[in-house]
């Protein structure tokens, strides 16, 4: 959002992110695992701190060993931020007086070198000067300043911050109860399809349901965009492929799908699981089953009433066409050696004991290039004309950050200017003639502040738009005819919901009558609820909350607060039409007679989470002097990018 993104505040909170992760970083790799000083081209200066090309590359040597899973943009800004932050807190010590004294040094030292076994072994002088010339090929005395100017120094600026903060009585008795009260939980997610036999959802009680409620079926609030649309079919005929580069595509795919396809099976199977290991009596029941189909049982219904495998066994047990290598090793191979129609022998595997049955088989498939050549050279134009439209909008989100006149710079790009109609943020909300519905764009129409701020660029598939907010209203009812469909999903929800809502009174009830407040038990008598549908959630605390519930809005507040032995919601889930119930099970309470043990540790935590606040805000304003136009952090970004 052009004008938001040009805001004091988001800019700070933003290079506060980079720096708190920079910080974060710093502290995982010191002590003990210094870089040896580098010995290179200076590339700029922090204050009086020289930033060279092999402090950089050792940096980034040090990040990428200990986050392996952080893409190679994201560490090198980690790297960048990293050595600007070490440098301006250097400068920062140097201004403050910091100094590390021989004592200290040498107690970290000793430390150090007592760190090299379990026991605390002492590593002699000569065995520590082979160490520290192999793993930092310096002499001893060049480690150990450097550890002094370094490490020790750098740590006696982040523990002034810690020794600064003030932690009250207050916040310390507020943290002890947050780390030891905890509830634990049964919970039930629910899609709306499981239940749809018990609701009516037809088109005529839907409808009744709409003219019984008109009132409570209004859009949300309202907003109208201007825009333009680099769509990517305005660039296919500039988007020319040269044939080398349609055959080249084809030679780096040619033996791999969709080009080449090996042999393929179409399989069912019927899965019996080993119970507590007893393989011996999951073969007899798979014999027995064998013995049923033999008889003239049908195969797929044998999988529905015998399978346990859950996902599958409602289809017959049709595992769909697949390749030997999406199987079990085992189980590919009799599937792939038997002819189509025929039942198998009991297979053992991995998962258990397999009947298989082959629908299909299909050879392997290898398609020339002259037979896919067309469809290649259709998809790289697509790709070139994708790449072009994102490259023009790209160039024109750069100007418009500068100029704000949408309509003058769709004059200059010899684009239209469009306008919607109203919408809101419903998925079946549509945008205008030309976009349709795209939740992703109004999701960032809506993220706007003020009134004719810009969007940045939104792809939304077909192209690229970029987006000005110009107008706002109230929330309109919605009309049968023209919001038919829009009405029909949100009456489905409501009656889902008040369904669930009369199942959540009469699980209540049920709960109060209960001596054993087994959930399990309680839901039983739902013929769409099975009891691996109900899932257990232990030690659920303010620390640990409840985010694999998928449900936005429930805090550990709420669950703590609600009476044990009782269900709670129906919550709206994560995904559409999706529902969840909670049982609160049991409720543990903080036991203060342990408050004065833990007192110190927990003051010490939250005098280090107060530190670091207030020391990333420090070199925030520190850089802002030290390099205010973020000059410097850049250089290094992008001496690291080009690496």
């Amino acid at each position: 959002m052009l004008k938001l993104m040009r805001k004091n505040n988001l800019t700070r909170n933003l290079v506060l992110a980079i720096i708190i992760i920079a910080l974060a970083s710093y502290v995982l790799v010191s002590f003990g695992q210094a870089p040896p000083r580098a010995q290179g081209d200076t590339i700029t200066r922090i204050g009086s701190t020289a930033l060279k090309v092999k402090d950089l590359n050792l940096t980034v040597k040090n990040l990428r060993e200990r986050f392996q899973q952080i893409d190679p943009d994201t560490l090198n800004s980690i790297a960048s931020a990293t050595i600007i932050n070490d440098a301006i807190m250097k400068e920062a010590a140097d201004e403050l007086g910091i100094q590390v004294s021989d004592e200290e040094l040498r107690d970290f030292i000793i430390r150090f070198r007592r760190g090299f076994s379990g026991e605390g072994e002492f590593i002699n002088k000569e065995q520590w000067a082979e160490w520290v010339r192999f793993n930092y090929r310096m002499p001893v005395g060049a480690f150990e300043t450097y550890v002094r100017e370094n490490d020790l120094t750098l740590s006696q600026f982040r523990n002034m911050f810690s020794h600064a903060a003030f932690v009250s009585e207050a916040e310390i008795k507020e943290a002890f109860v947050e780390q030891n009260q905890s509830v634990d939980i049964d919970y039930l997610q629910l899609n709306t399809n499981m239940f749809r036999n018990e609701v009516d959802l037809s088109d005529e009680r839907i409808k009744s349901f709409f003219e019984e409620q008109a009132e409570s079926f209004k859009t949300e609030s309202l907003r109208k965009i201007q825009y333009v649309f680099f769509a990517n079919e305005d660039y296919q005929e500039t988007a020319v492929v040269p044939e080398e580069e349609i055959q080249a595509f084809y030679d780096e795919r040619k033996d791999n799908p969709p080009y080449h396809i090996k042999e393929r099976v179409h399989a069912k199977h019927i899965l019996i699981k080993p119970k507590d290991g007893d393989s011996a009596a999951a073969m007899k029941k798979i014999t027995d089953i064998k013995k049923e189909i033999d008889g003239g049982l049908a195969f797929e219904e044998a999988a529905k009433k015998y399978s346990e495998d859950e996902a599958n066994a409602a289809r017959g047990g049709d595992l769909g066409l697949a390749t030997a290598d999406r199987w079990d090793p085992k189980f590919s191979e009799v599937a792939f050696s038997i002819e189509p129609e025929m039942v198998s022998d009991p297979v053992e595997t991995s998962f258990g004991v397999h009947l298989i049955k082959v629908v299909e088989k299909r050879p392997e498939e290898r398609k020339a290039f002259e037979d896919v050549k067309e469809q290649i050279t259709k998809q790289l134009q697509n790709r070139k004309a994708r790449e072009l439209a994102r490259e023009q909008a790209q160039s024109f989100q750069e100007k418009l950050e500068v100029s704000l006149d949408l309509e003058a710079l769709a004059t200059e790009f010899s684009v239209e200017v469009n306008s919607s109609e109203f919408f809101d943020q419903d998925p079946q909300a549509e945008i205008d003639d030309k976009i349709r519905r795209n939740a992703n764009l109004a999701r960032q129409v809506f993220a706007l502040q003020n009134l004719n701020d810009f969007t940045g660029n939104i792809d939304i598939g077909r192209g690229v738009v970029i987006a000005k907010w110009t107008e706002e209203a109230e929330p309109r009812p919605l009309d049968w005819e023209a919001d038919q469909a829009r009405i029909k999903n949100m009456a489905s929800a409501k009656l889902a919901e008040a369904y669930l809502e009369q199942m959540v009174q009469d699980l209540n009830k049920k709960a109060e009558a209960s001596e054993d407040g087994d959930f399990g038990s309680m839901v039983k008598d739902y013929s769409f609820v099975k009891s691996i549908d109900v899932k257990k959630l232990d030690g659920v605390s303010a620390l640990n909350p409840p985010n694999a519930l998928g449900v936005a809005d429930l805090t550990f507040d709420e669950l703590y607060e609600a009476s044990t032995r009782t269900v709670l919601g129906p919550y709206p889930g994560r995904y559409n039409r999706q529902f969840v119930l909670v049982f609160v099970k049991n409720k543990v309470e903080p036991n203060f007679d342990d408050f004065e043990q833990e007192k110190a540790a927990i003051q010490k935590r939250l005098k280090q989470t107060k530190g670091f606040d207030l020391m990333a805000n420090y070199l925030f304003t520190k850089r802002q002097t030290l390099d205010p136009n973020g000059e410097k952090l850049a250089l290094v970004q992008a001496i690291l990018s080009n690496n």
